[in-house]
């Protein structure tokens, strides 16, 4: 079991207790004989006349010694009696008296970073010339360890996915150490997450000036990201800080509830480091955060120097043939080191990505070839141009949506993947169910897809996470607003779980409380005629509800109006439907993720498209 006692070493020093809080000294010397013993007196035993000539250098022995017996009697009846040794011509500390920077090394959070910089803060001064060297050589010891600590316990917080950690021991180690890579970094994927590029723009260049002075050439791999910072090459959350309309209408970001998925992503780019294609599939319904993870993840590994492309499938190029290779060609263009391809490869490029010409002049036509080796052109066009780019260091690409993924695509990111087998390569991409996972389709009974080595399935947020997402979103409107708890209790009722449905819940009952879906859903009939769906939740709705046909909209009215599980049949009688068409309405609802089955009958999966469907349904339909 830890100690109960441990000695602050940061700021003005204290003796600590973990649940009573500091315990006060009559003197700073019995303080600082405390701090001396703490670190210097705990391995080996310490003459009682080197104390004494420490701290009492300028009176009698007789009184130091006096006045040393004071202090340690002080120590006995705040730690207790046998905390140091009794008797004899040493002093040893005997109890268990742990150090700020042990407590930290536990995972503790004590440390303040005001006071990081300042270790043993006014004792300086307390004793004679000897002392004061040795609290000298004792600040400079104290700051390397906790850079060390800091540093250490920045790289675990990762490993489990604590990314708010990660960002509190990142501002404690740059407090520490101004010119440590690793804090700067990570404070760079704080504020790019937040939308500051200008912010981060400024702490990568004091910090690579700062570097310079010291005669320290910056790491290459900083200033490539400095410069994709600068050309607007690293996405970032774009919002506009400075603009009071623009702040209210966009919604803050919350990320919470997925260290373990944060944490699962860091352990495969550990194993792509290792020199291999590593690859994960993140599936889960619309809203419940894929997004989200793949712009965290994106915008972390481009801060570590990585090459990152994050491109996402649009659902209008499904049938476009490569609409997402040419997509990708267009991210890989936009960055300053692909000039630097062979011609030849870029002229390949340009068949599907015309646009790389008006950058790259010089760009010669691609040469006449068969349509069937367009796909292994393309391919290796890819490959060359992320091999210039990325130079020897990992990568990371980022497939928003593979559902819309178009086959033409799908057979060249196979062909791609192959050939970065041997190469540090994460390839993550998004999916709304576990199904989506081939890259390539089933051929003559044979699976010749590409595959995933990890397939991470985000499930919905537990209520009290929930709860915070909604008191967070509130807290962060302008002026903040306080959400009485029963509203909360419906809006966590209503979402289940899903981020993106909460957030449009909170932007609903902003707009307007009264006339919002929580208060439909609250007041019942009576005030449904009221709410009008807001535009971004038509927009969220309309994906999964367009081309919905005629049977399957007249089994969402029924189950609507319900609100509760029907069974198969009685759905069928009720709207005069033959078995095979009412299965058929059934399943097509199922398959968008709309419906689930429950008990040997059909009902809304989440209840906030049972409001939605009813509350937007005219009277009369009703």
């Amino acid at each position: 079991m830890p100690s109960q006692f441990y000695l602050r070493l940061f700021g003005p020093p204290a003796l600590m207790h973990r649940r009573r809080g500091e315990l006060r000294f009559r003197t700073r010397k019995q303080l600082a004989l405390l701090a001396y013993l703490v670190l210097e007196g705990r391995d080996r035993a310490l003459p009682r006349d080197q104390l004494v000539d420490l701290l009492w250098p300028t009176v009698p022995v007789q009184r130091g010694r006096h006045s040393l017996s004071q202090g340690l009697t002080a120590m006995r009846e705040r730690l207790g009696p046998r905390v140091v040794s009794r008797g004899g011509r040493t002093v040893r500390l005997m109890g268990e008296v742990g150090s700020e920077l042990e407590v930290l090394a536990a995972n503790g959070d004590i440390l303040q970073p005001a006071d990081l910089d300042r270790p043993l803060l006014g004792l300086e001064d307390v004793g004679g010339a000897a002392f004061g060297h040795w609290v000298d050589r004792t600040r400079e010891r104290l700051r390397r360890e906790a850079r060390e600590a800091l540093a250490g316990e920045l790289l675990a917080a990762r490993a489990r996915g604590d990314v708010s950690r990660v960002y509190e021991r990142a501002a404690q180690l740059y407090r520490v150490d101004p010119m440590s890579d690793t804090a700067v970094r990570a404070l760079s994927e704080r504020m790019l997450l937040d939308g500051d590029t200008v912010g981060t723009v400024q702490l990568l260049r004091s910090h690579v000036e700062r570097l310079n002075e010291a005669g320290i050439e910056a790491d290459a791999g900083l200033r490539r990201f400095l410069t994709l910072v600068e050309r607007g090459l690293v996405r970032v959350q774009r919002v506009d800080h400075t603009a009071p309309k623009a702040a209210r209408a966009r919604q803050p970001e919350l990320f919470v509830g997925r260290e373990a998925e944060m944490s699962r992503l860091e352990s495969l780019w550990t194993r792509a480091l290792g020199g291999r294609l590593t690859t994960c599939l993140i599936a889960g319904p619309g809203g419940i955060g894929k997004s989200s993870l793949l712009k965290r993840l994106s915008t972390s590994m481009a801060s570590r120097s990585a090459a990152v492309w994050e491109v996402a499938c649009q659902e209008v190029g499904r049938n476009i043939p490569f609409a997402f290779v040419s997509e990708l060609f267009h991210a890989l263009g936009r960055d300053p080191a692909v000039g630097a391809t062979d011609p030849r490869w870029l002229a390949e490029a340009s068949r599907v990505t015309p646009g790389l010409r008006s950058v790259y002049s010089g760009i010669p036509d691609p040469p006449p070839a068969p349509a069937e080796a367009i796909r292994l052109r393309l391919a290796e066009a890819l490959l060359r141009m992320i091999e210039v780019v990325a130079d020897g260091g990992p990568i990371l690409l980022a497939i928003d949506d593979l559902a819309s993924l178009d086959p033409a695509s799908r057979d060249i990111l196979y062909l791609l993947f192959r050939r970065l087998a041997s190469l540090p390569v994460l390839v993550v991409a998004s999916a709304r169910t576990i199904e989506e996972h081939r890259l390539t389709a089933v051929e003559d009974g044979f699976d010749t897809g590409f595959h995933w080595d990890e397939v991470l399935e985000l499930t919905p947020l537990p209520a009290g996470l929930a709860t915070a997402v909604v008191t967070g979103l509130a807290s962060a409107m302008t002026p903040p607003a306080d959400v009485p708890d029963d509203v909360v209790a419906v809006m966590v009722d209503l979402a289940q779980g899903n981020p993106y449905l909460i957030e449009m819940l909170v932007s609903d009952w902003r707009r307007d409380a009264r006339s919002s879906l929580v208060a439909a859903h609250a007041g019942g009939d009576g005030s449904s005629a009221q709410w009008r769906p807001p535009e971004t939740m038509r927009k969220a709705f309309d994906r999964q509800y367009r081309g919905v046909s005629p049977n399957a909209e007249r089994l969402l009215n029924l189950l609507a109006v319900a609100g509760r599980t029907m069974p198969a049949a009685e759905v069928g009688t009720l709207l005069d439907l033959s078995a095979s068409e009412s299965d058929g309405a059934a399943l097509e609802l199922l398959d968008r993720g709309i419906l689930r089955m429950e008990d040997g009958g059909l009902r809304f999966k989440n209840q906030l498209h049972r409001s939605f469907v009813y509350y937007a349904m005219s009277e009369g339909r009703k």
